[in-house]
């Protein structure tokens, strides 16, 4: 039987500033691209959040080139040309002292979703209708973070991080925390070629 070539972040589309481990783990400052342009019509992946930070997560151009300067954010449609997605300040569990605490509460508050070390970004990708990019926050649907559109072809999973954050691509659908939110969606398949 042939194994599947594996999904993981393409070393040479990273950021100066970024470090992988494993293959799947993400740290520093900048973004990483993995080493899939995605090409099957439904497919979900999760990405773990490991570090207090800032941690962005979305679809980038396979042709996308600044990946000190790449953030997974959300954007005006106009300004969105390379990337979609959206960016998360991730809390540490417990917070070492109270100033940090309350700086990190009152930045919290300032966003839709809070998160917090060790949730999970699900990550759905339908295409087989119009492109659609869908969000889960530990299994829940985000809604409001949603991207009906991409404005660009050949898409691939990201990561940004910086502020110290890290965290980590899960790929493999027997190492999904949660079961893919559609039941066409699947995990991400390298495609191979058949010639």
């Amino acid at each position: 039987m042939r194994r599947r070539k594996r999904v993981k972040v393409d070393e040479r589309k990273i950021g100066k500033g970024v470090r992988v481990k494993v293959g799947t783990v993400v740290s520093g400052e900048g973004a990483a691209l993995t080493n899939i342009v995605i090409e099957q019509d439904a497919s979900y992946w999760e990405v773990k959040l490991l570090s207090a930070g800032t941690v962005g997560v979305g679809l980038a151009s396979a042709e996308a080139t600044e990946f000190d300067a790449l953030r997974f954010e959300e954007r005006e449609k106009d300004e969105a040309k390379e990337q979609v997605g959206v960016s998360f300040r991730v809390a540490a569990k417990e917070a070492d002292t109270k100033a940090s605490e309350s700086e990190t509460t009152a930045k919290m508050k300032k966003q839709q979703h809070p998160v917090k070390v060790g949730d999970v970004v699900g990550v759905a990708f339908c295409q087989s209708d119009m492109p659609k990019l869908m969000f889960y926050l530990n299994g829940a649907p985000m809604p409001s973070c949603d991207v009906e559109r991409l404005p660009f072809r050949r898409p691939c999973p990201g990561i940004s991080v910086s502020d110290g954050a890290s965290a980590q691509f899960v790929f493999s659908e027997d190492a999904f925390k949660y079961s893919p939110p559609k039941s066409k969606c699947s995990e991400l398949i390298k495609a191979t070629s058949v010639l």
